[in-house]
């Protein structure tokens, strides 16, 4: 029954996504298959609009998300990390827009 549920979110999930989304590819690496879909989601929104107001807001979003599942200490431990190792923080290396 589980793996029933799972295969009725998939398909919903897929038509859900059909119109604005890339076409979800063959599944192998679950991760890496989210990871690919939200890059090109993210290049086909930074054709349309400004690349960095994109990535800004893609940036808040998940730190709403953030902060609303995770408990305060978790939070703030996770963002005093992110403050202080701001500097080795590494571009990507894929192709950009801009």
């Amino acid at each position: 029954m589980a793996k029933k549920k799972l295969t009725t979110r998939v398909e919903e999930s897929k038509e859900a996504t059909k119109d604005n989304m890339p076409k979800p590819k063959e599944i192998f690496d679950h991760q890496q298959t989210v990871c690919d879909n939200f890059h090109e989601w993210i290049q086909t929104e930074m054709s349309r609009y400004d690349p960095v107001m994109v990535h800004m807001t893609v940036l808040g979003q998940t730190l709403k998300i953030m902060k609303s599942v995770m408990p305060a200490k978790d939070y703030d431990s996770m963002m005093e990390t992110v403050y202080h190792k701001k500097d080795d923080i590494e571009p990507f290396t894929k192709r950009l827009l801009h």
